[in-house]
């Protein structure tokens, strides 16, 4: 996810006007993992603009995904633990936290 950003940007070519648009995307693939679809789409079936991101309210869990994207490993240790353990709960509301966090900081 983040390969294609770093790499976009360390190129010699300036590419300062296209930092907004790589941004914007960067944020929708990262809350992909985490909120359903149909949260990041308008009503014309485009993908929202960040200050229309910024309006989601990712503390509705019916905006969240039933199982977030987070890689092979740690679906495997949360799976291992099981739902009620204290660490797979801090987990869970510490992603919420960032997702929220994510949006108040993008451009």
């Amino acid at each position: 996810m983040l390969k294609h950003y770093v790499l976009l940007f360390q190129s010699k070519d300036p590419k300062v006007h296209k930092l907004h648009d790589e941004q914007e995307k960067l944020v929708r693939e990262f809350l992909s993992c985490f909120i359903k679809p149909e949260e990041l789409i308008n009503s014309k079936g485009r993908n929202l603009s960040g200050p229309k991101m910024k309006l989601l309210d990712l503390t509705s869990t019916e905006a969240h995904l039933a199982a977030p994207f987070v890689g092979s490993e740690a679906s495997s240790l949360l799976d291992q633990l099981g739902r009620e353990h204290p660490v797979v709960k801090a987990f869970k509301t510490k992603v919420t936290f960032k997702q929220s966090y994510l949006l108040t900081v993008q451009p």
